[in-house]
């Protein structure tokens, strides 16, 4: 069995590798699985601008740290079904988020803005007593326009298109 666990008031958990024939039984005879959550840790940071200018209503998000006890069905519960527990914040108009109840341990940041690109540069996030606040930088996006066209060199409207920087 494996479980993962989230509550606005306690950093996320999990549990692992439970046979399920040797957990202890309630009272009708159902398997009992315990998942102890813990408090967790405050994860503060500010983003800036290329220039050092604080980045206002920029979205920081948390991937959960590589963890060898966590599955990788795991790590998909914990990105997907329990990802707004605790770990996205907005910057203040300072550029600062706070986030409270954050498992200790070393996390990507991702940073979304309409203005700006993430910097790849951008250090882990670490979390734990005694740890500086992170600083995280955004880039000056680039503005691209094109199009999309057949085999014929034809137009092609409303076309996704997807983006990938590379080096």
């Amino acid at each position: 069995v494996e479980a993962v666990a989230a509550h606005p008031g306690y950093a996320k958990a999990g549990v692992r590798g439970e046979d399920l024939d040797a957990l202890p039984r309630v009272e009708n005879g159902d398997p009992e699985l315990l998942v102890e959550l813990e408090r967790g840790w405050e994860a503060e940071g500010i983003v800036l601008s290329e220039a050092g200018v604080p980045v206002a209503r920029a979205m920081v998000d948390l991937d959960p740290p590589e963890r060898p006890d966590y599955s990788d069905w795991m790590r998909f519960a914990a990105l997907t079904y329990l990802k707004h527990l605790p770990d996205m914040a907005a910057t203040d108009e300072d550029g600062r988020f706070r986030l409270e109840r954050v498992r200790g341990g070393e996390y990507r940041v991702r940073i979304r803005h309409g203005e700006h690109l993430e910097d790849p540069e951008n250090p882990p996030l670490r979390v734990g007593p005694g740890v500086e606040p992170w600083v995280g930088v955004l880039l000056t996006g680039l503005e691209l326009s094109g199009k999309v066209v057949d085999d014929a060199w034809m137009p092609i409207e409303r076309a996704a298109v997807v983006l990938d920087r590379m080096g």
